[in-house]
């Protein structure tokens, strides 16, 4: 592996562990908005947001709750940010004493289930953002699950630090 790779690698997860641990400046609560047109009958997003990088450049956070009422469960495989080249669904989580940021593998969402994407747990990253992307924009976000079910739903654009939830 080329080092100038890895450091830059290295850097970056550093980088976006702690942008993700932030504490949110503001909390201003969101209705609840029922994705609709979907064909997943009873889930829910609520207070979703991007935060933009404090460094430009670097990846944006998507963060948002889901929940769900139906019946069958449903596996989340993939989150699209239609303003961004790339997306990636990671975790945060405690090993050997440390914080680490990892990849989050598919998601089992039962019904009944709540669960949050936000700073330092559960998380969108979006990277190579579209430079029309700023604060008081707007992103279009497609959860796809298995089987091929699609949610779609807009996400308010905040800049670095600040958060439309409280978790």
């Amino acid at each position: 592996m080329n080092h100038t790779f890895a450091a830059l690698a290295f850097g970056l997860a550093a980088f976006t562990i702690g942008g993700c641990q932030n504490e949110p400046r503001t909390a201003t609560e969101h209705e609840a908005a029922p994705v609709s047109d979907t064909g997943i009958e009873g889930l829910t997003v609520a207070k979703a947001h991007l935060m933009m990088p404090a460094v430009a450049g670097n990846p944006a956070g998507l963060f948002f709750d889901v929940s769900y009422s139906g019946t069958d469960e449903l596996t989340l495989e993939s989150a699209d940010i239609a303003q961004s080249q790339a997306t990636t669904i990671h975790d945060v989580v405690e090993k050997d004493g440390m914080t680490q940021m990892v990849a989050l593998g598919p998601l089992l969402i039962k019904a009944g289930d709540a669960v949050s994407f936000a700073p330092g747990g559960k998380h969108v990253m979006a990277m190579k953002l579209d430079e029309a992307v700023a604060p008081g924009s707007k992103v279009d976000v497609t959860l796809t699950f298995a089987g091929g079910k699609t949610a779609k739903f807009t996400a308010d654009v905040m800049p670095a630090g600040e958060t439309k939830m409280e978790h």
